[in-house]
This record gives C-alpha cells, structure tokens and sequence, in this order.
C-alpha cells in the first residue's frame, strides 16, 4: 500500500511555511503590475468566452444525438458528448487574446472520421 505524504507527486515541496509579509507584498505588487500590463481579461471578455464555450458545447451535444438516432440506437437522447477544456484557459492563467483549447469526448458510437467529416460539412 503506498504511504501517505501530505503532498501530490514524486518530489516534496520546497517549504511548507506559509508566506510571510514581505511574500504577500511582493505577491500584491506582481499582480498590480500584471493588471497595468493587461495580462488579465476584464468580465466582459470571460463572459464572452464561457457563452461561446458554452454554445459550442450544446452543438457537439446535439451532434452527437444526431450521430446516436442516424445509427438508430436506443434512447438517442442519452448519447452524451462533452468538451473538455485544458491548457492556459482550464488552470485560469490565459491571456486576454488567448485561445481555448478543448478535447471533445464522445460515446463510442461517434469516430474520428465521423467528428471531422462533420465539421468539413459545416465550414
């Protein structure tokens, strides 16, 4: 059974100390600069992208469905497809003009070939 560390991964942490003072000073001061460079999105433009992301997500969901009832399986409906977002955008640390990188997951019933003839047909 494998023993319990405290801590994720192979290698322990630096230090575990909380930060001190000068470490949350340094921490405002970084932040600060960052916004005054404009490295962070403002809420229009996070709202914006949640909207597409979410638009997006309820096409591939309907594609699939789509996919389910042509190959005529049971209880189309249930033929759920996901995106799954990763990189800069799922660990929050994007830039205003970054993109968004997505994995779309679907029921074994939905290829490969099906998902790029799909968006061939589309553009």
């Amino acid at each position: 059974m494998p023993e319990s560390r405290g801590y994720l991964g192979i290698s322990a942490p630096i230090s575990e100390a909380p930060p001190t003072a000068k470490d949350l000073s340094l921490n405002t001061e970084l932040e600060r600069t960052l916004a005054g460079l404009g490295v962070y999105e403002d809420d229009t433009r996070a709202t914006l992208r949640k909207l597409v992301l979410e638009k997006l997500r309820s096409h591939v969901r309907d594609w699939a469905v789509g996919m389910a009832k042509d190959r005529g399986l049971a209880n189309p409906g249930r033929a759920g497809a996901d995106l799954m977002t990763f990189g800069s955008y799922a660990l929050q640390v994007h830039t205003p003009e970054a993109d968004i990188d997505v994995l779309c997951v679907a029921p074994r019933h939905v290829t490969r070939l099906d998902f790029f003839d799909a968006s061939r047909a589309t553009t």
